[in-house]
């Protein structure tokens, strides 16, 4: 019985997990098609702070692991650096961009308990009770601003997903 069981949240996972996985990928190809097929126009200082966002997070990131970032830098060279992450930057600007107007067309409304069920995914993510994990965010205004732009970017893409018609090539 315990075996059968086991095989059952195994199948259960993986069929989860693919499905996640293709929805991810489907969603990515509808962005990338948006992108494509529109003119976006990013405004310097935007695309200049969301770049030095994810330098600051490449900082972060690398000296979590113990490594030096100039160093990181300096390997795979400067220029390459800086292109990859202007372009992170600009994919990152126009997809929120989009989302925005995506759901300002659906009039997308986002409602406390969206963003209460997106607590307790992260909360269950990290491994802490939800009133835990709210309490550290309630000690950073940001971050419910946060929250609930990724709530709205989960129901922008759960709305494109359901909308559109994938046809395998």
């Amino acid at each position: 019985d315990t075996l059968d069981a086991l095989k059952e949240d195994i199948k259960n996972y993986l069929e989860t997990t693919a499905k996640n996985q293709n929805d991810r990928l489907k969603s990515d190809a509808i962005f990338n098609k948006i992108i494509e097929t529109t003119e976006i126009k990013i405004q310097d200082t935007m695309l200049d702070r969301e770049y030095q966002a994810i330098m600051d997070e490449a900082k972060m990131t690398a000296s979590q692991q113990g490594a030096n970032f100039d160093k990181l830098v300096e390997m795979e060279g400067k220029d390459k650096v800086e292109a990859r992450f202007r372009d992170e930057a600009e994919r990152r600007i126009k997809n929120s961009l989009i989302v925005e107007t995506i759901a300002r067309e659906i009039n997308l409304k986002i409602e406390q308990k969206d963003v209460m069920n997106h607590i307790n995914q992260m909360a269950a993510m990290y491994g802490m009770a939800p009133v835990q994990l709210f309490e550290q965010l309630r000690k950073t205004p940001d971050s419910f601003a946060a929250i609930s732009q990724q709530v709205s970017a989960n129901k922008v893409n759960e709305f494109l997903l359901e909308n559109n018609k994938f046809i395998a090539k």
